[in-house]
């Protein structure tokens, strides 16, 4: 039974065609390690638990509103809980001892138990996510630019930022520290702190720092890539083991289908952030709740490589391609048996795991000689002895600086002092003469006002003259506007009078006839009149 769907290859197979396909291929191809072969589990690991100081990441998360948070939760799931998980160091001391690295699980006597990818999904809740789209690194990360475009910023701000710590370059907490309070309230702040947290946090390197190839793994995170697989090839210091009865399913653990392999390969391979490793989640399908068989585990332990190992780009196209072709199993009823044969396989390799000695005093691995574990003693002692004095002088220096700096403080003190009183004295002289001025400004203004009030007397007593005067000139101006107008009624009547009497003159000549001197001057004489009333009749 199989389907598919856009993207990449999803097949799905039931439980029973699983089982027979991996006993036909286990027993065709043999196990992964060769006969013969037995896996020392070490007596002594190195385990840094060192730990970022989370206090200023706790107080940012807190500090937000819930339904920022929940918007946070919805973008990139519920990695801010990591925050608060406390590490348990005596248990990864005692359980580091266990993991077998040829088979990548933990071998508790007949229990093999292993993180999968579906138990980190479930748990930080980002199975919202793309599942097979997983996390891919480029031959060249381009970090300076990808920063650049997630915090908004150019790559020449971005250079001003980032630190070399020995040979891995980083970013400081400082740094994302001040940018997160600065977009508190914006999408800016959640990315940064989703950021700081894969670096602080799930990816830790560098104390204080986020390592650049942090910032390429989140930079696809942002594009939707599942984290799952990369958390789980680059750490295993959050397990959480229970001595108890084991119950095999955990009980938060969603029913779902289960990926049990990759392509080709009888096993699932993961990059994350620094290199690539392989896991069997078919080695412990009794954590989903499956009845457990005998695996297939031919070549599981050939892949494991660091980036920049030959023929990492090669092997890396080759993940790629196997994530395209993802196979999953659909999970039937719960149950915690096995089947025939498998107590039997599985006795079998154990009997060929060195467990490490209750006493390693008594059953010491390799054990140094005496001249090597003296000679150590004395370099020790003698490095005690050298931090011892240089702890002293530290003090002795800190000492004459904490002196040094109080006299200097109370030389600065008693100097502010002379230049407050100084300054006190300055100043009441200053003040006092700018009083004195202010006076002699105010006498001359209340001189200057006496003078004005005066002459505003003086041009007020002639202005209501004036006004009396202007009053009286045109009741008088009035008076002769009444007569003229009165002169120029009689001037229209005279002047119509006057054309009236010169039509009839000019009548009164027409009719004397030119018959003696006599008649001529008195013609004549009528014409003159006539031009005279002329004269006075068309002037107006």
């Amino acid at each position: 039974m199989a389907s598919s769907s856009a993207g990449p290859l999803n097949i799905y197979r039931n439980d029973y065609e699983i089982e027979l396909q991996m006993r036909q291929i286990q027993q065709e191809k043999g196990d992964c390690l060769t006969q013969g072969h037995i896996s020392i589990l070490p007596e002594r690991v190195h385990l840094d638990l060192q730990q970022n100081d989370f206090t200023e990441m706790v107080g940012i998360w807190e500090q937000w509103r819930r339904a920022h948070r929940d918007n946070f939760q919805n973008k990139y799931g519920h990695i801010a809980w990591l925050l608060y998980v406390p590490v348990d160091d005596q248990m990864l001391r005692a359980i580091v001892q266990f993991w077998d690295p040829s088979y990548r699980c933990f071998v508790f006597n007949k229990v093999d138990m292993t993180p999968t990818i579906e138990e980190y999904s479930s748990l930080l809740r980002i199975d919202h996510m793309q599942p097979d789209k997983i996390y891919w690194r480029a031959q060249k990360t381009g970090h300076r630019r990808k920063l650049a475009k997630l915090l908004g910023m150019t790559t020449v701000e971005v250079d001003q930022h980032l630190k070399k710590k020995g040979d891995i370059e980083c970013l400081p907490w400082s740094f994302l520290n001040g940018y997160i309070k600065k977009h508190m309230e914006d999408e800016q702040g959640l990315l940064a702190f989703a950021m700081a947290i894969y670096g602080l946090v799930v990816f830790p390197k560098v104390l204080g720092h986020v390592e650049v190839s942090v910032i390429d793994f989140f930079d696809q995170v942002t594009r939707s890539i599942n984290p799952a697989p990369s958390i789980l090839a680059e750490t295993f210091r959050s397990l959480n083991f229970c001595r108890r009865k084991v119950t095999w399913r955990a009980p938060w653990m969603p029913r779902m289908q289960v990926m049990y392999k990759c392509g080709d390969k009888p096993w699932v391979p993961l990059m994350g952030p620094w290199g690539a490793i392989s896991y069997a989640p078919i080695m412990v399908r009794r954590q989903f709740g499956f009845e457990q068989f005998v695996p297939m585990t031919h070549q599981l332990d050939q892949l494991e490589f660091t980036y920049g190992e030959p023929e990492t780009l090669k092997r890396i196209e080759e993940i790629a391609q196997d994530w395209k072709k993802t196979c999953r199993v659909d999970q039937g009823r719960v149950t915690d048996e096995v089947t025939t044969g498998y107590h039997t396989w599985h006795d079998q390799r154990v009997k060929n795991v060195i467990h490490p000695p209750k006493d390693p005093s008594k059953h010491p691995v390799n054990p140094e000689p005496q001249d090597v574990l003296l000679e150590s003693e004395l370099t020790r002692k003698r490095l005690e002895k050298e931090m011892m004095n240089m702890k002293r002088r530290h003090e002795d220096e800190l000492e004459e600086v904490k002196k040094e700096t109080a006299r200097k403080v109370r030389v600065a003190l008693k100097e502010r002092d002379e230049w407050q009183s100084k300054f006190e004295e300055h100043e009441v002289q200053r003040k006092g003469q700018t009083i004195q001025e202010l006076k002699n400004d105010c006498d001359m203004l209340e001189t200057a006002m006496k003078g004005y009030k005066a002459q505003y007397e003086a041009v007020r007593q002639e202005y209501f003259q004036m006004r009396e005067r202007n009053n009286s000139c045109t009741q008088s101006l009035q008076r002769k506007e009444a007569e003229m107008q009165w002169i120029l009624r009689q001037m229209r009547e005279v002047a119509f009078r006057a054309r009236v009497m010169a039509d009839k003159t000019e009548e009164l000549r027409r009719e004397i006839l030119p018959k003696d001197e006599l008649s001529e001057r008195l013609i004549s004489h009528l014409k003159m009149v006539r031009d005279q009333y002329d004269k006075v009749g068309f002037s107006f």
